[in-house]
């Protein structure tokens, strides 16, 4: 990708602090229930830009989480650790590795 993503003391703390709330938000789990949080999620759907700092710290996230697999895909490391487990948290990956293929997947068994 050429950019590296590098993250401010300021944005590491809040990612630390918030994450679980950032994915909870992004995935619909936790309510959109206020002006910040529904700005927070209109800058997600790229409907208007990142301006606070818990918004400006979350994309970089997602940025380098794309980076981490694009780098895992390209080196094929991906494959030796099992369809890019690195790329997940540990409580994604645990429901991904856990979850049950739609009927007729023929898709990778070693999961």
């Amino acid at each position: 990708m050429g950019d590296d993503v590098e993250f401010t003391v300021a944005e590491q703390e809040l990612l630390r602090q918030h994450l679980r709330g950032y994915e909870r938000l992004a995935s619909g789990k936790a309510p959109a229930n206020t002006e910040a949080r529904r700005h927070f999620i209109a800058v997600l759907q790229g409907h208007v830009r990142a301006e606070t700092l818990h918004e400006i710290a979350f994309m970089k996230y997602r940025r380098w989480q794309a980076q981490q697999r694009a780098t895992l895909h390209n080196t094929g490391a991906d494959e030796e650790l099992g369809v890019g487990q690195a790329a997940y948290p540990d409580h994604v990956w645990n429901k991904l590795k856990n979850s049950k293929w739609p009927k007729g997947y023929r898709g990778r068994k070693d999961l």
